[in-house]
């Protein structure tokens, strides 16, 4: 539910249901359970939260979050710990877990994975005292391409938004 209630924007309710937590099950839904714990400590900027999932998911980087009867996939779990790192204000490993997760996603097909890790690579690459615009602005187009191609329109959205934040050259960011 923490994530149902930041997507519609009620941070105080995703809070509420993150405080009264507990450890998932050590079950066939425990790897993504710790992802969305990840996901949702990165969204409310809970370094406490994103610490715990970090430390619990690290043994499996450069896997797939699959709840085990295959009914859900939940992204790459390089991609939960970048998110981790970032919430946790660790720059360097989120920037290393986000380019590993988009070499995995490229390598396995996986658009949409591709293109959320190269839009969280962008706002680590922005936070950064020298900021490579050139970089921002080529992985940008490469989530704009790839959120055109496969109808991925809330990571367009949001990699527009992101873009106002660095690209100086245009009140709403690149043109693409």
């Amino acid at each position: 539910m923490a994530i149902a209630h930041l997507e519609r924007g009620d941070v105080a309710a995703a809070e509420r249901v993150a405080d009264d937590w507990t450890e998932p099950n050590w079950d066939f839904m425990w790897t993504v359970a710790v992802q969305m714990k990840a996901e949702v400590g990165f969204g409310l900027g809970r370094a406490d939260i994103c610490r715990e999932a970090r430390v619990a998911l690290e043994p499996y980087r450069g896997r797939l979050g699959v709840i085990a009867s295959g009914t859900l996939t939940w992204g790459l779990v390089s991609t939960s710990l970048g998110q981790a790192a970032l919430g946790e204000g660790d720059l360097g490993a989120a920037e290393e877990l986000f380019r590993e997760a988009i070499a995995d996603a490229d390598r396995a097909g996986l658009t949409y994975s591709s293109a959320l890790a190269r839009r969280l690579l962008v706002t680590v690459l922005a936070r950064r005292d020298q900021v490579d615009t050139n970089e921002l602005r080529r992985l940008t187009g490469e989530v704009l391409d790839l959120a055109a191609t496969y109808g991925y329109d809330g990571e367009a959205r949001r990699v527009r938004e992101l873009a106002r934040t660095w690209d100086t050259t245009s009140p709403r960011g690149p043109a693409r």
